[in-house]
């Protein structure tokens, strides 16, 4: 995935040194942080050098974009992009008569993604927009590295975090590999808003939003929506999440759907920065 984006940026590259500034550029290259508000995004983190683990709502939920765009007419531009979410998965082991913690790190959400953007104030690519993103992503758990740390105390830390204190020296790497490979696909469509700003002839501020309009997940030959992972009825085993089952990594009040968990928080309502260079 990410030869063939490098591939096509060179590509779009040699054909664009004719161009010159927002004016007369074609393409354009996006370096873009997304982030989900804290109200929406619940997320995990190692504090205290290691020596606790938080869990709360007070943590930003950022993923990366890497874009490349051609503007089609003075309206109209349309883009590819290389999108990565980290993920981090968490399960207090308390559930399983344990006194260890499990963090799982190394984990990863890869997106390419497809947009479209329609000029509503400007001219293309400068000015108020509207637009979708259409993602193909893909999280490969079948190696999953995590560490492993003996839990001193847990406690409720204002009115929506919990953190559980990890007694210093006992956290150890484990790497854990499945006989089976275990892939999850992912099919996001979004609404875009935003706009572009120019700050030089070859630089542009960006600002927008995305909402999810819908998720498909494909895992172990079946398809599901994230509506469905919220309905009582659906049945959890049919997420696929047998993997993680295996090494007792569950996510902080998410039941035995960790990983279908984390991909739909860090794609809800998301505001996003970038900063966009005229080839």
């Amino acid at each position: 995935m990410k030869l063939f984006f490098i591939t096509i940026f060179l590509i779009i590259s040699l054909h664009s040194f004719s161009q010159s500034g927002f004016l007369g550029s074609k393409y354009n290259v996006i370096v873009q942080s997304n982030s989900v508000p804290l109200i929406f995004g619940f997320k995990g983190k190692m504090i205290k050098g290691n020596t606790a683990y938080q869990y709360g709502n007070r943590n930003l939920n950022l993923s990366y974009t890497l874009g490349i765009n051609r503007v089609i007419s003075d309206d109209v531009q349309i883009g590819i992009a290389y999108k990565i979410t980290p993920l981090q998965i968490f399960n207090n082991g308390l559930s399983f008569q344990s006194t260890k913690g499990r963090i799982a790190t190394n984990m990863y959400h890869q997106s390419i993604v497809f947009n479209f953007r329609k000029i509503i104030e400007g001219i293309s690519p400068i000015g108020k927009q509207w637009g979708l993103n259409f993602e193909f992503g893909r999280s490969d758990v079948t190696e999953r590295e995590y560490l492993v740390g003996e839990i001193e105390n847990e406690e409720k830390i204002g009115l929506i975090n919990q953190r559980w204190d990890i007694k210093p020296n006992t956290l150890e790497t484990v790497q854990f590999s499945s006989p089976t490979p275990y892939v999850a696909n992912t099919f996001i469509l979004k609404y875009y808003r935003g706009r572009t700003i120019p700050l030089h002839k070859k630089i542009a501020l960006d600002f927008s939003l995305t909402v999810s309009l819908l998720r498909v997940f494909h895992v172990n030959n079946k398809l599901f929506t994230g509506f469905q992972l919220f309905n009582s009825d659906f049945g959890l085993n049919e997420l696929g999440i047998e993997i993680l089952e295996e090494v007792s990594i569950k996510t902080y009040n998410s039941k035995s759907n960790p990983l279908a968990f984390s991909i739909l928080k860090y794609n809800d309502f998301s505001l996003n920065i970038g900063l966009r260079y005229f080839l």
